[in-house]
């Protein structure tokens, strides 16, 4: 699965099949590159999404009671990080949950951000120059977050 993920971190641009990945020759770089992987996938997904995004935000604002398969699917995500905590591969001194938790909420960090530090920035913030500066501080973020101590 990290294979997929570290795939997808290193096509060029946005995949739009998983026919395209099996061009790209990155494997195994390390389980951080791993959740720099599943940030921008994750970002590329929202931003291609914008409809997903607001139901979301819309159901947390309605704070609706989890379905038992979210919170599995939440689950099987916290045990991997545990699992990648355990042996060393992602940093122990944050729980599991705060971790997944910060990585979630930086992947939307620029979409998400106030319309003032958006129009602050200088630029359009919705360019696909600004998008793609955003991508690439995301992913050095959340290398630097995960990166064991």
């Amino acid at each position: 699965m990290f294979e997929l993920a570290d795939a997808v971190l290193c096509a060029d641009g946005p995949v739009r099949s998983i026919a395209e990945l099996s061009l790209v020759g990155e494997h195994r770089r390390g389980h951080g590159s791993g959740y720099a992987a599943f940030a921008a996938t994750r970002f590329d997904y929202v931003l291609a999404n914008p409809a997903t995004r607001r139901i979301a935000v819309w159901r947390a604002f309605e704070r609706a009671e989890p379905t038992d398969a979210e919170t599995a699917s939440y689950r099987r995500r916290l045990d991997a990080v545990t699992t990648a905590q355990r042996e060393g591969r992602l940093r122990a001194d944050i729980p599991a949950a705060d971790l997944f938790a910060i990585v979630l909420r930086m992947t939307e960090s620029w979409l998400s951000a106030p319309q003032a530090l958006q129009a602050a920035a200088g630029d359009e913030p919705l360019s696909a120059d600004r998008l793609g500066r955003h991508r690439t501080a995301l992913l050095a973020a959340v290398r630097s977050v995960v990166q064991p101590q």
